[in-house]
């Protein structure tokens, strides 16, 4: 998983920086702006960042996607922290809206045709997101080694 985020973070690191870019304005920097929900968002500090993510979202994480993460920031630029805080920004956007809309599913066992899981999610923000998510959307297919 190391070194599947470090080639997801090489591979994608323009992408990652850009999004890191907007996110940071909306959330970090400045009030308000292009944000997901269309009224001023709660700013963090770097510390207060730390104290909100890391604790809950980081340490929560099963230590694949841990290895995930740590490998992508040896390779794009980002801290572990700043990364952690882009990888869970719908977060800080239900922070913001104070509920959510938008929805996530998981399929697994059973309830696939090949058993496997299989995860999605959809982001129910306006245009002006949908618009700057467009720009950076992927599809990641992961194949780990020795993952069966």
């Amino acid at each position: 998983y190391h070194e599947m985020g470090r080639q997801y973070g090489h591979l994608l690191k323009e992408q990652i920086l850009w999004h890191f870019e907007e996110i940071k304005n909306d959330f970090l920097v400045k009030v308000a702006g292009n944000n997901p929900v269309d009224k001023p968002a709660p700013l963090f500090t770097v510390e207060e960042l730390k104290a909100k993510f890391m604790p809950g979202y980081y340490r929560a994480q099963p230590y694949s996607q841990k290895q995930m993460v740590q490998g992508a920031c040896e390779t794009c630029g980002l801290s572990l922290e700043e990364m952690v805080f882009m990888d869970h920004m719908l977060q800080a956007v239900i922070l913001a809206a104070g509920n959510s809309g938008c929805t996530s599913a998981a399929v697994w066992g059973k309830a696939s045709k090949d058993g496997r899981m299989y995860t999605g999610r959809n982001h129910d923000f306006g245009k002006p997101w949908r618009d700057r998510l467009g720009k950076i959307g992927v599809i990641r297919v992961m194949n780990p080694t020795g993952s069966g």
